[in-house]
C-alpha cells in the first residue's frame, strides 16, 4: 500500500499474444482446413524430429535419455525436468514458450507428445497440460 517507505510498485504478469504468435496460429488454422489435423500433426512431428536427432544416440539408459531430452527442453525455453515418482518416471514441463498457441491448437502438444514417445522408444501417457490449466506437461514413461 502506498505510504512511508519504499516506493510501491506493482507488477502484472501476463503471456500475451505477440504479433508472431498471432501470425503462427492464422498459419496453423489455414494448415487445419486445408490439410486436415492429422496431416499438420504429421508436418509437425517432422519438424520435432529434425530437431531431436541429436539425441537419438542408441545405448543410453532411459533416465540418461530424459535427462538429455528435459536439457534440450531447457535449451528451447521449457522449464523441464525428470521426476520419480511411485516408480514411475516422469518428464515435467512448467514452462511451454508456444502457451499462447498451444491454448487454440492441440496439435502442437501432439506432434510433441508423438516425438518424445519416438525418441524414447517407449509410450507416454500426459497427465497433465498446461494449455489444458494444469500447473505443468506432464509425461508419465510406460
Amino acid at each position: 500500500m502506498p505510504g512511508r517507505g519504499r516506493p510501491y510498485r506493482l507488477y502484472r504478469a501476463q503471456d500475451g499474444e505477440s504479433p508472431y504468435a498471432a501470425l503462427c496460429g492464422d498459419v496453423l488454422k489455414g494448415l487445419e482446413e486445408a490439410l486436415g489435423k492429422e496431416r499438420v500433426v504429421g508436418l509437425l512431428l517432422e519438424r520435432h524430429r529434425t530437431l531431436l536427432a541429436p539425441l537419438a544416440r542408441g545405448g543410453l539408459p532411459l533416465r540418461e535419455r530424459l535427462l538429455r531430452l528435459a536439457a534440450f527442453l531447457k535449451e528451447q525455453g521449457y522449464e523441464a525436468e525428470v521426476v520419480e515418482e511411485g516408480g514411475h518416471l516422469y518428464l515435467c514441463q512448467r514452462r511451454c514458450p508456444k502457451l499462447a498457441l498451444s491454448r487454440d491448437h492441440e496439435v502442437l502438444c501432439e506432434s510433441e507428445l508423438l516425438a518424445y514417445q519416438e525418441l524414447l522408444g517407449l509410450p507416454l501417457v500426459r497427465e497433465e497440460r498446461i494449455a489444458g490449466g494444469g500447473s505443468c506437461c506432464r509425461y508419465r514413461v510406460e
